[in-house]
């Protein structure tokens, strides 16, 4: 399974971005995206949000496992409509904060998922 950085350093080449471009977008510098990307730096929330921003994905997706990257990517890129959806401000925030729960407790998290399951 890919890391965060993994996952970030291989968006950003899959969109002809720089990471002196990234960095100037998220508001940190060069050095900063390469230890982000290399694993030599933690992730604060704050960059990850702003970095799942800059890329058009949701925080969701750069802590999806591999299969599920592949294929929200490839559906993302046939439906702009959903990734305009998924970028908005309400997604993001909404997303982070699963993330941040699925970080803090699974079994919590499990619980979230399985509401908001029944609930679709």
């Amino acid at each position: 399974m890919k890391s965060i950085g993994e996952r970030v350093q291989s968006l950003r080449l899959q969109r002809d971005m720089s990471s002196t471009e990234l960095a100037r977008t998220v508001g940190i510098s060069q050095a900063q995206i390469s230890r982000l990307e290399c694993g030599k730096q933690g992730w604060r929330s704050s960059t990850i949000e702003r970095v799942a921003k800059a890329l058009g994905v949701t925080v969701s997706f750069l802590y999806a496992d591999d299969d599920s990257v592949e294929a929200a990517a490839a559906m993302l890129e046939r439906t702009p409509k959903l990734k305009a959806v998924l970028v908005s401000p309400i997604m993001c925030d909404l997303t982070l904060q699963l993330a941040r729960l699925k970080m803090i407790k699974s079994s919590a998290f499990r619980a979230v998922k399985t509401l908001v399951e029944q609930l679709s």
